[in-house]
């Protein structure tokens, strides 16, 4: 399987969670569109390419992905989460409050 493709908006969503770092260096090679890995910044070694076989995921299953794989824990995906609505109010609002369900069950199943 490919990596994964993050347009300007999720990259966005990403640097306003605090995560775009763990991301950048934890998720199969993500490839970055140009004009948010321009060849002056720290993503343009994850610019994306024509030919690039990907898949494009969305903010918030970023953010789960991370949690499942134990980048972050589920308080952090909580925070993240939290960060990222602050940023940006066009993320559907039925999707995170479902995310933000999964990682408070996960939270509390972690602290017991």
């Amino acid at each position: 399987m490919g990596g994964h493709v993050f347009d300007t908006c999720v990259v966005l969503d990403l640097l306003a969670a605090g995560v775009l770092h763990v991301v950048a260096h934890n998720l199969s090679r993500p490839g970055i569109g140009h004009l948010s890995a321009h060849d002056d910044n720290e993503l343009a070694p994850y610019r994306a390419f024509g030919g690039m076989r990907t898949t494009a995921h969305g903010s918030l299953w970023v953010i789960r992905s991370l949690v499942d794989r134990g980048f972050i824990d589920p308080p952090a995906g909580l925070t993240a989460l939290s960060a990222m609505r602050e940023a940006n109010s066009r993320l559907p609002e039925a999707e995170c409050t479902r995310l933000r369900r999964e990682l408070e069950l996960m939270s509390s199943r972690g602290s017991g």
